[in-house]
C-alpha cells in the first residue's frame, strides 16, 4: 500500500500532459508501474480510482499504525459485528488473538489483527448482499478488518451447514477458513490423510478466495506444516488448531463477557462464550439482545406516524435503521470510532450533527442517553433542517425493505450499510408494534 506524499497532477504518460485529475497529499495509491523516475499510480480512496503518472519521488509506502489493539474495545467491537451478521462473538475475538495477540501493524506481508494478505482482503471487502464496499486501503483499519472477517466467517459457516447438515465447532469453523469448504468437510472424513493430499484433490474454486494450495499452506504453515517443512496429517492438524484455539478462547473469554453484558436481555442466560474450541459456534443472536428494542419500538413508532403522518410500515423502517445503528438501543456511543468522538444516539449523530445533538440537549435540559433527547432531536432535524428532505422520501414507499433503504439514503448515510441487518430490525419493530396493537 502506497500514499502520496506531496500534492501532484496526474500525467497521462512518465512526464508527459497533465491530465487534471490531483493526486493530493494523503491519497491513498496502488503502485502499478514505475518507469525511469515516474510511477504509474491508481488512487484507490478517489471516486473512480483515476489512474496516471507521478513523479517516483511524490510516491512512499503507507505503514500500518503498529501495536497493541485494546482489547475490551476489540471485543465490543466483535460483538457488534456478530449481532450484525449470525456469527460467534467470541470466535471472532479468539481467531484475531491466535493471529496476531489482537496488535494491529503490519508482519510481512500481513496486516491488522486479523493478518490479512492484501491479495486475500481485496477478494473479500466487497459484498453485495451486505451493501459492504471498503477500499484496498481499509486493510489499515482494524474496525473494518473486524466486519470482513464477520461476513467471511458467515458465508464459511453457512458452507459448512450446507455441506456438513450441522453446526460446525471453533476448530472445524477455522479449518474451514483456512482450507476452504471442500477441503474442511473433506479433512474430517480423511483424518489420516495428509493436508497437502487433501488440497490437491479439491478444484481451484473450492480454494479460499484469492489464495492457491502453497499459499494456504505457507500462510498456515504454523497448523499445517511440521517444524522441517512437511505437511501434516489432518488428525494432528485437528490436534494443534484445538489446542491452540483453546488459548486463544480462554484469554479473550473475560472480555467478550463483559461485552456481552450491555446487550444481552438476561446476561445470565448466554450462548456467546465458547468454553472450548470443541463447543459449536452458536451465533450471537439478536432474539437475546432485543427484548429493549421490542418494548421502545412501538411508541416511538407510534410518535412518528403521529408527528409525520407515516404509515406503520414506513415508521418501521426507521425503527430499524435505529436498531441496527445501536445494537437495539442499547450501544448508543460509537464501539469503535474511525476518527474524532464517532458518532452517539440513536442515529449515531457523527460530526456537527452530535455537537448538534449535545447543543439540543443542554437547551432542552435533557440527558443525551433519554428517549426525550433521542426522539426529541430526531423530530427536530426531520421537521427544522435538511435532513427534513427525507419525510416525503421515506412517505412515498410502498414496502418495509422500501422505507428502510429510503431512510438510510436519505438520513442516515452510513458507512457500513449491511441491509440485511437494519431491515431484520425493521421487522422486529413491526412485529412489536402489530403485537402491541392486538394486545389492545
Amino acid at each position: 500500500m502506497h500514499v502520496i506524499k506531496v500534492t501532484r497532477t496526474l500525467r497521462n504518460e512518465p512526464d508527459g500532459a497533465p491530465t487534471g485529475v490531483p493526486a493530493r497529499l494523503g491519497n491513498r495509491a496502488e503502485l502499478l508501474e514505475t518507469r525511469e523516475g515516474w510511477a504509474k499510480v491508481r488512487l484507490i480512496d478517489v471516486l473512480g480510482e483515476p489512474e496516471g503518472w507521478v513523479s517516483k519521488d511524490a510516491v512512499g509506502e503507507l505503514e500500518a499504525a503498529a501495536g497493541p489493539i485494546d482489547k475490551a474495545a476489540f471485543a465490543r467491537t466483535c460483538w457488534r459485528e456478530a449481532l450484525s451478521f449470525g456469527v460467534n462473538p467470541h470466535y471472532l475475538a479468539a481467531v484475531a488473538e491466535l493471529r496476531s495477540r489482537i496488535t494491529d501493524g503490519r508482519q510481512g506481508n500481513e496486516y491488522g489483527p486479523f493478518r490479512f494478505a492484501q491479495v486475500e482482503w481485496d477478494a473479500n471487502r466487497t459484498n453485495a448482499e451486505h451493501d459492504i464496499d471498503f477500499t484496498a486501503a481499509d486493510i489499515l483499519d482494524w474496525g473494518s478488518q473486524c466486519v470482513v472477517f464477520a461476513v467471511m466467517t458467515q458465508r464459511a459457516q453457512e458452507a459448512f451447514v450446507k455441506t456438513m447438515a450441522r453446526d460446525p465447532n471453533a476448530v472445524e469453523l477455522y479449518l474451514t477458513q483456512m482450507v476452504g469448504t471442500a477441503a474442511g468437510a473433506s479433512s474430517l472424513q480423511k483424518p489420516d490423510e495428509a493436508i497437502d493430499i487433501v488440497l490437491a484433490a479439491v478444484s481451484d474454486k473450492d480454494l479460499p478466495i484469492g489464495l492457491t494450495r502453497d499459499e494456504v499452506l505457507q500462510r498456515y504453515s504454523g497448523h499445517l506444516m511440521s517444524p522441517n517443512g512437511a505437511p501434516l496429517k489432518v488428525s494432528l492438524v485437528l490436534e494443534q488448531l484445538a489446542s491452540a484455539l483453546k488459548t486463544a478462547l480462554d484469554a479473550m473469554r473475560p472480555l467478550i463477557i463483559e461485552a456481552g453484558n450491555d446487550v444481552l436481555d438476561d446476561p445470565a442466560i448466554r450462548t456467546d462464550v465458547l468454553e472450548d474450541a470443541g463447543r459449536p459456534t452458536s451465533p450471537a443472536s439478536p432474539s437475546s439482545t432485543d427484548g429493549l428494542f421490542r418494548s421502545k419500538a412501538p411508541r416511538i413508532m407510534a410518535l412518528l406516524m403521529k408527528d409525520f403522518g407515516f404509515e406503520d410500515f414506513q415508521a418501521a423502517g426507521i425503527l430499524g435503521n435505529l436498531g441496527h445503528e445501536t445494537a437495539g438501543f442499547r450501544l448508543l456511543q460509537e464501539v469503535r470510532p474511525r476518527s474524532g468522538r464517532g458518532g452517539y444516539g440513536w442515529a449515531q449523530w457523527t460530526g456537527s450533527r452530535r455537537v448538534a445533538f449535545e447543543e439540543f440537549c443542554l437547551r432542552q435540559g435533557l440527558q443525551p442517553s433519554s428517549d426525550e433527547a433521542n426522539y426529541g432531536f430526531l423530530r427536530h432535524e426531520l421537521t427544522n433542517t435538511s435532513e427534513r428532505k427525507a419525510v416525503p422520501a421515506v412517505r412515498a414507499t410502498r414496502s418495509l425493505k422500501e422505507a428502510v433503504r429510503v431512510f438510510q439514503e436519505e438520513y442516515e448515510r452510513a458507512g457500513v450499510i449491511n441491509y440485511k441487518s437494519r431491515e431484520a430490525w425493521a421487522g422486529r419493530a413491526l412485529e412489536a408494534f402489530l403485537k402491541q396493537g392486538a394486545g389492545h
